[in-house]
């Protein structure tokens, strides 16, 4: 080995100030998008996270890595690979961290996980990643919407707390969300005097609005109510002079334009507990069950159609691995 070749590689840094960290990735966005409105939401959360930096010795930029405590026990990690070099050293520092799932879009999960001893098969779902510019046409504001407000959030946090596919540890933390993102902009919609739909931003990147927690009322749905929350939602996006980022489910029906749909394979990644010494998953599982109250939930079926994939393959619990082998390529679903 050449005494150059030392100084090339690939090693992580600590960012302390998520503003710095919203600077240093901006130019990469949409690429970066997800991580940092992960990043911020966590910020405005007080939530604990770590994030790292991936540089060579010349300080470009090959990659970062943000972990997330979520609740008690539960972190969760969001990887962001540049190049491919920055995935040996992200995947160090997620197998030695607290993290207990990966997650992301495939080409930046994918890699990390498969250096990863710990990891369990991945949950797969194909997404769509949609970014809308300024010009992007749509309906006038449907009267039955509004902007959100204080008087709302009861409501909104019994929504968020209902559905069986966004994760609160508590009732607390579902209103300590809303109420971050009614701050920011929400948009509801009423019939007969009820909120029966909401639709949230839950970060604000330089470059885009991301939208989060798109829900309407079972009861409600198939009647286009998502596309005039949308309609309401763009105006505001437009004065800022921004662009629109969210992810949608394969399976759900309301209707993006398609030259800005990006359709992608979303993968979430179970890790199992480390064995630092010995007992220790026993004593991490017990843990989890004395400090962590997850939400009774609903059957999945009454909030999205039988073919989406849902969240089973998302419990933080669930041993997704058919060995304890690390993840190869005949152990990874087709991507059509």
């Amino acid at each position: 080995m050449s005494g150059a070749e030392p100084q090339n590689r690939t090693t992580l840094s600590r960012v302390r100030d998520v503003h710095a960290l919203h600077a240093l990735l901006a130019e990469y966005e949409p690429r970066s998008t997800y991580l940092l409105s992960e990043a911020i939401d966590a910020t405005t959360l007080g939530r604990n996270c770590r994030t790292w930096l991936a540089r060579d010795a010349d300080g470009t930029l090959h990659g970062a890595l943000l972990t997330v405590r979520t609740y008690p026990l539960h972190w969760v990690s969001y990887p962001l690979i540049i190049d491919e070099r920055a995935a040996a050293p992200i995947g160090r520092a997620i197998d030695r961290g607290p993290a207990t799932m990966v997650v992301g879009f495939r080409p930046d999960v994918e890699p990390v996980c498969s250096l990863i001893d710990r990891a369990g098969r991945p949950y797969v779902c194909h997404v769509g990643r949609f970014e809308w510019d300024l010009e992007v046409e749509w309906d006038d504001p449907d009267p039955r919407t509004r902007l959100a407000g204080p008087l709302d959030v009861d409501q909104l946090t019994d929504m968020q707390w209902r559905t069986p596919l966004i994760d609160f540890p508590n009732r607390q933390a579902a209103r300590q969300y809303v109420e971050a993102c009614v701050g920011r902009d929400a948009v509801v919609l009423e019939i007969d005097s009820q909120i029966v739909g909401s639709l949230m931003i839950a970060a604000r990147t330089q470059r885009y609005d991301v939208i989060s927690d798109m829900i309407v009322d079972p009861a409600h749905r198939g009647a286009g109510l998502s596309g005039a929350m949308l309609g309401r939602l763009l105006p505001i996006i437009r004065d800022r002079g921004v662009g629109l980022f969210g992810i949608r489910a394969a399976s759900n029906p309301w209707k993006i334009p398609e030259p800005t749909l990006h359709e992608e394979l979303w993968w979430a990644v179970a890790l199992r507990p480390r064995r630092r010494f010995k007992g220790e998953p026993r004593l991490h599982s017990l843990g989890k069950r004395v400090l962590s109250k997850p939400k009774p939930r609903p059957e999945a079926e009454e909030f999205r159609s039988s073919s989406d994939p849902g969240r089973e393959g998302l419990e933080p619990d669930l041993d997704m691995s058919s060995s304890g082998r690390r993840l190869s390529a005949d152990r990874v679903p087709p991507s059509d």
